[in-house]
């Protein structure tokens, strides 16, 4: 069994990554990053902020997971033809499809990340939202340990009226 779990995000970490394998393959990575010139001197820092979100951060990891499920069900309650969710949403990661006929997935994360002055006007607030284009009309939202409670309510404003944008556009 081989396995990368990637700490840095969900758990809060800094940067880091576990691998998990058997002995011989443990060795084996061992072995390649030295050949390959990997290392790091003084990693021990970094080790404990890694111990530290293992051994802190793991039950707090639901919190994320909810608030992907809340930003989820704010987009299907949109009933949109703008976007769509395309997974059913079980942690910290909401699969989003954008419909081509009202924008490209690309303009569509450009368009989370800008703030207007008539925007800003109307939410009371600038609220930037940041995106990523997976694939050609599918982007991906992401919660992690530094979006709070607040940030979801905004980011679902943000959507909301990003959505209700495109939609007037079109009409």
């Amino acid at each position: 069994m081989r396995l990368i779990l990637d700490d840095a995000q969900g758990l809060g970490s800094p940067v880091g990554s576990i691998l998990v394998g058997t002995n011989q393959f443990i060795a084996q990575a061992i072995r390649v990053r030295k050949v390959l010139g990997g290392g790091m001197r003084q990693a021990g820092i970094l080790a404990a902020a890694g111990i530290y979100s293992l051994t802190n951060m793991i039950e707090r990891l639901q919190e994320d997971h909810i608030n992907a499920g809340q930003i989820a069900r704010a987009i299907d309650d949109l009933k949109s033809d703008v976007i769509s969710v395309t997974n059913k949403v079980r942690t910290n990661i909401i699969l989003v499809k954008v419909n081509e006929k009202f924008a490209t997935s690309d303009e569509f994360t450009l368009r989370l990340k800008k703030v207007f002055e008539d925007e800003e006007k109307s939410l009371g607030k600038s609220i930037v939202v940041k995106a990523s284009e997976i694939e050609k009309g599918s982007i991906r939202l992401v919660t992690h340990a530094n979006v709070t409670q607040n940030d979801v309510v905004m980011a679902i404003q943000k959507l909301k009226y990003v959505v209700d944008e495109f939609n007037r556009a079109k009409n």
